[in-house]
């Protein structure tokens, strides 16, 4: 596959080479990256943008004006700047799909020194721009508010780090050392008006203040000098200044401390990952995506308050957590484990299959009759069962194949069981429709470990495999009636309920449990596909009752998603365990 990766403009024009000397910032740091992996992976590569001409394993850095014109790439993958599809047509370059991937919550209109007409927006709709990706949930939710989006042409794929070269820096950790490895206006300020304080609660605290090379030659970082005049000599504030891939990985193994006290409203936040990595004990903000990543694994300071309450209160955790180095230690280690997780070898499988999957068309709808409805699915060649999508030409036919006769009576008196309070269980799909779902997912292999940041499963939503239409009018079918009469709710959307669908599957060398949570929904519904002597261990434990749940395959399990049924996923010790969950939400609330 001929792939082209594109930046945009640069502070000042940079390549590898650039990168190893003085480093990059988060996005262009991204791009090398996963570049690095398509290039390892036997794709011809190409990154272009303002850049010094350069060929590195494998891959051909080529600045925008040495790029040859009337060629054609299979993949176009364009980091920020929206301009892309126009200075391609310029070039009369063609390519078959592409991928805007947006690091921040807003991204770049500019071509050649001016602003694209509309700001870009036209471009959101271009019909060859295949998906737009966010690095989070977070940013997807934003990204899908701010220029309203259709969530289906938002796909998530988060950030990664090297781990490797972790493991390969050997480096002494030094206590009382504090690091501060990003741009000014991400909470450097607020870190050092508080710092006197910090420092009378630990004289031994010294701070190291690395900034990205993009940062350089900003008035930010002469105001903070201005702003705190003396620090160095006064509370043992050191600038490194911009720092090499390598110099930076030491500074962050040997320090003790990460302290971010920003406002700044993170997509993802790749140094997070890196101070996990370093194993460096971090009190930070919740800002925008750091609550989702860093819960479990840190101090959070709420961010959503004002900025004098959030530096007491900063200075208060860091008092109340100085001497814990026992609850800190726990932290890292899931930390660390987290961290390494999140390398670019998986980023890549994860690129590679959501690209594979596009050749798949998406549900269209059509009229039918004076309904709106889907028609049937075309066959397709990247699917295993045609008759798993045909719901919308024969419903009778598939329902009497797919779904059980006990649930087609709808006489739930006879059909539903309740192990415990509140929570019920009944027989709904038949086990051909189990298996061949599962066969459809592991056909697709979509899977992804980046969906739920705090209690992550090896899962994906069923829009990955075209079956989410369906799937959900069969939610609403069975099992929204079934709610409604069990819990005798009352009131508006109960009977349509917003429903986030995915399959998720447990093994021993992977991830064999889950801890135990609550749900973000009003109503979890999992459906069991696996049967039972396909597994060893498994089920799912519910805490406060004391219960395990372990249903035959193609059984329901119903029950509240939040506050009165924490629950978790027992350990899968041989076998694989698959499954499919419905977080269910009102729809009027």
């Amino acid at each position: 596959m001929k792939i082209l990766f594109t930046i945009g403009y640069q502070n000042k024009p940079f390549n590898h080479t650039e990168w190893e000397k003085n480093g990059a910032g988060g996005s262009e740091y991204c791009v090398l990256s996963l570049a690095e992996q398509f290039a390892k992976n036997n794709h011809e590569v190409y990154v272009t943008g303002e850049l010094v001409n350069e060929t590195w394993n494998g891959i051909t850095f080529v600045d925008y004006n040495t790029l040859l014109d009337n060629q054609h790439f299979d993949v176009v993958i364009a980091s920020n700047y929206i301009h892309y599809f126009k200075h391609l047509e310029d070039k009369n370059i063609t390519f078959d799909k592409s991928y805007f991937w947006i690091h921040n919550l807003e991204f770049y209109p500019w071509y050649n020194g001016t602003t694209i007409h509309n700001n870009g927006l036209d471009y959101l709709n271009h019909p060859k721009l295949t998906n737009i990706i966010a690095v989070s949930e977070w940013q997807k939710e934003k990204l899908v508010e701010k220029y309203n989006l259709k969530p289906e042409k938002v796909k998530v794929i988060g950030n990664a780090i090297n781990p490797q070269l972790f493991d390969s820096i050997e480096q002494e950790k030094f206590k009382h050392k504090v690091i501060y490895t990003s741009g000014p206006d991400r909470g450097l300020w607020d870190l050092l008006y508080i710092w006197p304080d910090l420092k009378k609660l630990n004289p031994k605290l010294t701070l190291w203040i690395a900034n990205p090379p993009y940062t350089d030659g900003w008035d930010e970082l002469d105001r903070v000098k201005q702003d705190f005049p003396d620090y160095d000599k006064k509370y043992d504030v050191r600038y490194l200044g911009s720092l090499n891939p390598t110099d930076l990985v030491r500074q962050i193994k040997s320090s003790e401390y990460w302290l971010y006290p920003s406002k700044y409203p993170e997509t993802y936040c790749i140094t997070a990952l890196e101070m996990m990595m370093g194993r460096v004990k971090i009190i930070s903000t919740d800002t925008g995506n750091l609550k989702r990543l860093l819960s479990n694994k840190s101090v959070l300071i709420q961010s959503d308050k004002e900025i004098y309450t959030i530096r007491e209160t900063f200075i208060a955790a860091f008092a109340f957590n100085n001497h814990r180095n026992n609850e800190f230690e726990k932290n890292l280690n899931i930390a660390e484990e987290y961290a390494r997780d999140r390398n670019w070898e998986n980023r890549y499988t994860e690129w590679k299959n959501l690209i594979k999957l596009i050749n798949q068309p998406m549900n269209k709808f059509t009229k039918r009759n004076i309904d709106l409805q889907p028609p049937s699915i075309e066959k397709e060649s990247g699917r295993l069962h045609d008759d798993l999508y045909s719901y919308w030409d024969d419903k009778e036919q598939w329902t009497n194949k797919f779904i059980t006769y006990s649930a087609r009576t709808k006489e739930w008196d006879l059909i539903v069981d309740e192990p415990f309070d509140s929570c019920f269980t009944f027989p709904l799909f038949t086990e051909e429709f189990c298996k061949k779902i599962r066969e459809e997912a592991e056909h697709s292999n979509s899977w992804t470990v980046d969906r739920h940041e705090n209690y992550p499963t090896t899962d994906m939503l069923l829009t990955a495999i075209g079956m989410d239409e369906i799937y959900n009018d069969v939610i609403k079918e069975y099992v929204m009636q079934l709610s409604i009469y069990l819990w005798a709710l009352e009131g508006k959307g109960w009977d349509n309920m917003n429903s986030e669908n995915f399959l998720a599957k447990y093994k021993p060398n992977a991830q064999g449990h889950l801890s135990i949570h609550h749900d973000r929904a009003d109503i979890t519904c999992l459906i069991q596909l696996s049967d039972l002597d396909e597994y060893e261990g498994g089920g799912t434990w519910f805490r406060r009752q004391k219960k395990l749940v372990k249903s035959p395959i193609g059984y329901a399990t119903l029950h509240p998603g939040n506050i009165t049924h924490k629950h978790g996923a027992r350990a899968t010790t041989k076998g694989t365990r698959y499954i499919v969950v419905s977080f269910m939400e009102n729809r009027e609330s």
